[in-house]
């Protein structure tokens, strides 16, 4: 695995697009230097000065070291984000499955109360789960992909449906049918034209899965009224200052290193969900058998998929709390 850092270089303080080109001359200078030394790094896109550059890189370094020279005269936009490897994915316990393809439900529809299928399962913690029926909403490319070929696709909170030919598939394979949920086009609860992923008759064990690495980054947050957990990121004690250059780093320098107890990876299903909620809903992981299965016939998955790898020592120190009803 390895890190990519997706970078602008823009000036101190500058928001709108007339602003975007308006370096002061000494600095100017500083940016066209930058942009000569990594002229291999530079990417098209509406702001001339972007630029990818990844740790495997021998500029990545340099990179680092103008950052640390630069970030409070210059305002340098960094979004990292990990690219996974073969080898990730062969070693991997389990994972998070992402597929290429886009679907929604139906929450921007004037009947939209008519199929909302979401229960919610802490309203303290703003948390739900769809309940069947479940609606889908396939965008026309994704449509015509299901209609085509064996396929998948996510929602914005990362769940995955399948296509009917993928669903068949897996099935013939022996995965077990409870595995999967029916997803039916608005009024239509004849027409299944999606499988959601269904683990949440198999979920992992408290505090098995982690998708954090540094200590003290989330917090363990409980609604004692309905026993459901959500991951909270850790902000910093109130009034704890914190510096405008630390805004533009969207993320972490640090590769995304995903992991699960023995415990939890001996509880592992072809389908389990998380115990604790990511963002609004608990998580679903699949084992390596169910991926391997569908990364041979969806071959995209492995390009966004994330792999979870097995824990052995103590998982990263992270504080306990309740949420208020």
């Amino acid at each position: 695995m390895y890190i990519v850092l997706d970078i602008e270089l823009r000036p101190k303080g500058a928001i709108d697009d007339e602003e975007m080109y308006n370096f002061p001359k000494k600095m100017l200078a500083v940016v066209n230097a930058f942009d000569v030394e990594f002229k291999k790094q530079r990417v098209r896109r509406r702001h001339y000065y972007s630029y990818k550059i990844k740790s495997t890189d021998g500029q990545y370094q340099a990179f680092l070291k103008f950052n640390e020279q630069y970030k409070k005269k210059l305002d340098i936009i960094i979004y990292p984000y990990t690219v996974y490897e073969n080898q990730d994915y062969e070693s991997a316990s389990a994972y998070l499955l992402q597929f290429t393809n886009k679907c929604y439900y139906y929450d921007d529809y004037p009947d939209f109360e008519k199929y909302d299928c979401m229960e919610i399962a802490s309203d303290a913690l703003g948390q739900w789960y769809p309940r069947p029926p479940i609606y889908i909403n396939l965008p026309i490319k994704t449509k015509r992909a299901f209609e085509k070929r064996i396929d998948g696709a996510i929602t914005p909170d990362f769940e995955s449906y399948l296509s009917p030919k993928l669903y068949e598939y897996l099935i013939k394979r022996g995965v077990d049918s409870s595995c999967f949920k029916e997803a039916y086009k608005k009024g239509r609860t004849y027409e299944t034209v999606a499988y959601r992923l269904w683990g949440k008759e198999h979920t992992l064990p408290p505090e098995s899965l982690f998708l954090f690495t540094e200590d003290d980054e989330y917090v363990w947050c409980q609604d004692p009224a309905t026993g459901c957990v959500k991951w909270i990121p850790y902000e910093g004690e109130e009034g704890e200052a914190i510096e405008d250059y630390n805004w533009h780093l969207h993320g972490s320098l640090n590769p995304q290193i995903y992991t699960m107890t023995k415990a939890g990876i001996g509880a592992l299903g072809y389908v389990s969900d998380s115990f604790e909620a990511w963002g609004n809903m608990r998580t679903t992981i699949v084992n390596p058998e169910l991926f391997r299965l569908i990364s041979e016939k969806v071959p995209e998955v492995r390009k966004r998929s994330i792999p979870i790898f097995r824990r052995d020592g103590a998982p990263p120190s992270y504080m306990k709390t309740v949420v208020e009803p």
